[in-house]
This record gives C-alpha cells, structure tokens and sequence, in this order.
C-alpha cells in the first residue's frame, strides 16, 4: 500500500521515542549498584559519555516480561517499569515499548530499513488478522501488533523476542541512523544517540561472554553457540565481536568533530547495521 511520508529523512530521524532529544546529562556514569556503566555495560571497550542507565534498564523490562504472567508481562510492554529517560526538568520518565512501535511511522515513515522489514511481514500480518482489520500504514502493524498477538497465544517468551527482533532492532537502527543524521552540526547529538543505540544493544544485567542477559547481546552469543561461530580463545561470538568494535570506532569518531569524518560514521553504522542482519537471520 502506499503510505503518507510522515518521517523526516532517514539520517535526520532520531529515536522512535518521541521525547528522545531531551534531558540526558553527561555528568553520571554510575548505575544504581554504584558500578560504573562503561564497565558493566561497555565492557571496559565502549566509552559511553552520556548517562543512558535508564535506556539500559529496558533489558529489566524484558526480564520481567518474560518470567511473568500474560496479563503481567503485556502491562509491562504497555506501560513501562525499569527503562526511562530524563526530561528537559531533570524527572525520570518511562520508556514504553508498545509506543516505540506504535508511534514509528511518525518518526521512520519513510526509513529504508523500517520499510523493508514492515513490508515484508505484510502478507503474513494481513493473512492473520484481514486486510480490513489492519491500517499497515500505522506503525502498530509493524510490530506492536505482532507481539500483542504472541501474547493473546499465552507465549510471553515469543513476546520477549519479538521485542528485541522487531521494535529494539528498528530503534537501534533508527538511533544509528540519526547518529549519522546529526554528525554535521550537533556531535553531541551524535554521540548520545550511538551511548543510546550501545545501551539498547547491551543492557544491564549482561556478563560479557555470556547468555545471561535479555537484549541483543546475549541473542547473539545464543547464535554463536548454535552456529559455532565463538572465538574459543575470548568466548565471545563472531557478530557480537564485529558488533562491538564498530561502536567503538563509530564513537571515537564522534569524540570531537564529524566533519568531515561523516563519510567514515556512514561506513562504520552501516557495517553494524548488516552484522545485526546476521544475528537476526541466525
């Protein structure tokens, strides 16, 4: 179907949420246990310069979606519980994966990326719920209705999934992007939305090497272990490794001045966007 263009250009976009651009100091690099983020969620590899514990806080979220009851596990997707930003008044606010995805259009309408996966589900999503009953040009028929329907089958573990597959992947791609996007004139911007994307990709409660955690990371090293794709001699999987070093060579290249390294940025997101291909495929 041919949809209105709601978005402003795929590089210049920004975080699905639509308060991203507000109210994260760079002052605190401290979580809540008292342990220093670019230790427990960079790995001692990734400098982040920008407090984003709270988007970290979203693997929390998915944690508890998937070891609770249907009926607990979808208000948390709906209303939110750990994940949160700060505000331009200094308060905490949640961050809610059922609006992520439901206001996506508005932010990714005409995103390469969102286009391609959202159309490629498309003969599925109308197969099972009916093309009258599906405005696909909506950003909840993208994702928000794909894991409302894991719930409504009582599969809070393919909810969880579908979360990191769907609307995180897209958030991730959405905040590189936007890296990209703001590396002209606003490197700071830049910077956050990369701390941003790493946290997302990570999350607390994540041991390095390790199956443990709940987002992207622990997926990956899940495949690794599949596909038998570890490197034997640091227990970290392929991907994961790729994954990593790019973010570092991505934020070392927002560590003073874009230009006119924006070229550079735009190869080095690119990679990390095809590697994260992989682990979905995988």
């Amino acid at each position: 179907p041919g949809c209105e263009d709601l978005s402003a250009n795929d590089d210049l976009g920004g975080s699905w949420n639509i308060d991203n651009n507000i109210g994260l100091s760079n002052t605190s690099l401290v979580s809540d246990d008292g342990s220093n983020i670019n230790e427990t969620i960079g790995f001692d590899r990734y400098n982040f310069t920008n407090d984003i514990y709270g988007y970290a806080n979203v693997a929390l979220d998915l944690r508890d979606i998937s070891n609770s009851t249907k009926s607990i596990s979808k208000g948390i997707y709906k209303d939110g519980k750990y994940s949160f930003y700060i505000d331009e008044d200094g308060y905490n606010k949640t961050i809610k994966l059922s609006t992520i995805s439901t206001t996506s259009n508005i932010v990714m309408g005409s995103a390469l990326y969102f286009n391609i996966y959202r159309f490629a589900l498309i003969n599925d999503i109308f197969m099972q719920f009916g093309e009258d009953k599906v405005d696909f040009c909506s950003g909840d028929a993208y994702s928000d209705i794909l894991v409302n329907a894991a719930f409504d089958a009582d599969d809070v573990d393919l909810a969880h999934h579908s979360i990191v597959a769907t609307t995180l992947f897209m958030e991730i791609i959405s905040l590189l992007s936007s890296s990209v996007g703001f590396c002209h004139d606003n490197i700071s911007e830049a910077s956050l939305n990369l701390d941003k994307a790493f946290a997302y990709y990570v999350g607390v409660d994540q041991t390095i090497y390790d199956i443990d955690g709940y987002l992207f990371y622990s997926l990956a090293q899940l495949a690794g272990i599949r596909f038998g794709t570890i490197n034997n001699e640091t227990g970290e999987s392929l991907v994961n490794s790729q994954i990593v070093d790019f973010f570092v060579q991505a934020k070392s290249l927002t560590s003073s001045s874009c230009d006119p390294n924006d070229a550079k940025l735009r190869l080095v997101v690119d990679s990390i966007k095809a590697q994260m291909n992989v682990i979905l495929i995988q």
